[in-house]
């Protein structure tokens, strides 16, 4: 099972005048010394790449060594064998390749690959390890200590170096539209991106591309943007390197045998400067295949609503496109183009709670962190630390359209208290329990565990939730376990799936603080964006 997160997160804390040294790729263990060689830079999915260990014995005496690659994350995979046994003499050095691959959805970023080396060394087994340095300045004394972990190369992926435009359209994966369900087409990476100059054959770019062609700098990419209103959006432009032309997001959709089905959408257009020519326009069209659903042209820099009925393929597989044309004046200046929120809805959907609906678990969770007592099968109260109380109210979608709230124990103090709309989350890009979602909550369960220590007052150590999920036709759980940590609560989520979002919900009160970063603090803040940059 994967939980939240990617491949191993050490966390370091720091005095102040901290000097960090770091080579991992290099471990040395007595007298053996392990590299791992540069990697060369990715640019194929499913091509092989070396990995190339070198160990070197420094000692008197031969060593017998067992090497072992392993915690590949995301959808790296090992090709051929993934453990390898050298025979190293004293002063010489052996070396032994193992060889890994990217499967279909691994991204450009930086990689790592993971090397351990067990040897005998004095009659012991031992595991070679990476030294962590750190020297921590007193004064103008120095004391060093060692952190160990084992041998770890990073590499780097950047597939986009591998795009090739195509005559021939590649081959998409189906994406199946719940009953009484949606598919949010924005959220979706398989979807295949077509373009043409005018009254040209089509040019098709590899399934999930985002990027500019290099042959006419027509683009598509996954936006959030704000149009009197921010969406989620597709972001197109058409080609107008060399010449104009029109492009199209394509997905192939299988569409249940219910109705009725409706394509649900919004359009607009990018400001353009005063530098620049204003847009006379774009021509929006939706197609189902070569038969026209849809069409309206607008220059409109707000969001403009839009629908297109696909009731009458109900249990048909259909390719659906969504075409960006520069409009009858062949015109592509300034036309960049959006598609907000681009969602098939089929069916009935389930019914989201409404604001009254909502108020009602907030005032539960109020209630609760007053009383300090239950009444409901789905309330959990938390009696933490500094005298402080936390309440949580499960919805129908568990934790998804829950309350959390948090206050004082003592009487005089309780009516100081927020309240939490529970935590977003989505997996493999789809939201659980809130809003439209390819992914549906079929039921979800609860148990409460033993206490886990004698200081626990509250009857349990820790609360089990069991998400049942359904995305398209596989079954698997969301497990959330929630626990009292000193002063607050903690929430560790696992899934078979990835999970690609998760967050905090709205709180019921503007916080008069808000801290974040390398000690940055904002009093009585406004609305902001806060970008990361690596840290």
């Amino acid at each position: 099972m994967k939980a939240f997160g990617i491949g191993i997160t050490v966390v370091l804390v720091l005095t102040t005048g901290t000097v960090l040294a770091f080579n991992g790729h290099i471990v040395t263990e007595g007298p053996l010394k392990l590299t791992i060689g540069n990697i060369e830079d990715v640019t194929e999915h499913d091509k092989p790449r070396d990995v190339k260990v070198t160990v070197k014995n420094n000692g008197d005496s031969p060593l017998q060594v067992r090497l072992r690659m392993a915690d590949l994350v995301d959808e790296w995979y090992a090709v051929g064998e993934t453990e390898k046994r050298l025979a190293v003499a004293p002063g010489q050095e052996a070396e032994a390749t193992f060889r890994i691959a990217a499967g279909k959805g691994a991204y450009s970023a930086l990689y790592p690959v993971h090397v351990y080396a067990t040897f005998k060394h004095q009659g012991q087994t031992v595991t070679a390890h990476a030294p962590l340095e750190i020297v921590q300045v007193q004064g103008n004394r120095k004391e060093g200590r060692f952190l160990t972990g084992h041998a770890v190369q990073i590499f780097k992926s950047n597939f986009e170096k591998a795009i090739r435009s195509s005559q021939e359209p590649h081959e998409m994966p189906v994406n199946i539209v719940p009953a009484n369900g949606a598919l949010p087409l924005y959220q979706l990476r398989s979807h295949r991106v077509a373009w043409r100059f005018y009254d040209k054959p089509l040019v098709y770019m590899p399934v999930g591309w985002q990027g500019s062609s290099s042959e006419s700098s027509a683009s598509f990419s996954n936006i959030s943007i704000s149009r009197g209103g921010t969406k989620q959006a597709i972001h197109m432009h058409p080609p107008w390197r060399l010449q104009g032309g029109t492009i199209f997001a394509e997905y192939l959709l299988k569409l249940p045998d219910v109705v009725p089905i409706k394509l649900n959408f919004a359009n607009a257009i990018r400001d353009h400067t005063e530098a620049e020519p204003p847009s006379d326009g774009v021509t929006f069209r939706v197609w189902a295949g070569d038969e026209k659903l849809f069409e309206r042209h607008t220059d409109s820099k707000i969001w403009l609503d839009g629908q297109a009925d696909l009731s009458r393929f109900a249990g048909k597989k259909i390719l659906l496109r969504l075409e960006s044309h520069p409009g009858p004046k062949r015109d592509t200046t300034c036309d960049s183009s959006y598609w907000g929120e681009p969602t098939v809805v089929a069916g009935t959907l389930p019914p989201q709670l409404t604001e009254i609906q909502r108020e009602e678990l907030r005032s539960r969770a109020r209630d609760i962190v007053k009383s300090q007592k239950v009444r409901g099968r789905n309330e959990f109260v938390f009696k933490l630390e500094d005298n402080c109380v936390a309440a949580l109210v499960l919805g129908k979608n568990g934790l998804a359209d829950s309350a959390i709230a948090f206050g004082p124990a003592n009487p005089a103090c309780r009516t100081r208290c927020v309240v939490f709309d529970g935590l977003q989350t989505s997996v493999l890009r789809h939201k659980v329990g809130r809003g439209p979602s390819q992914l549906v909550v079929q039921k979800v369960d609860t148990k409460k565990d033993p206490a886990v220590c004698a200081k626990q007052t509250d009857g349990f150590g820790k609360l089990t939730i069991k998400h049942h999920l359904i995305l398209a036709d596989e079954d698997f759980i969301l497990t959330a376990e929630v626990w009292k940590d000193k002063a607050g609560l903690r929430i560790r989520l696992k899934c078979p799936k990835r999970i690609t979002d998760i967050a905090l919900g709205q709180a019921d009160q503007k916080a008069p603080r808000v801290y974040y970063g390398h000690g940055y603090c904002i009093v009585e803040p406004k609305a902001f964006r806060a970008g990361f940059g690596g840290h």
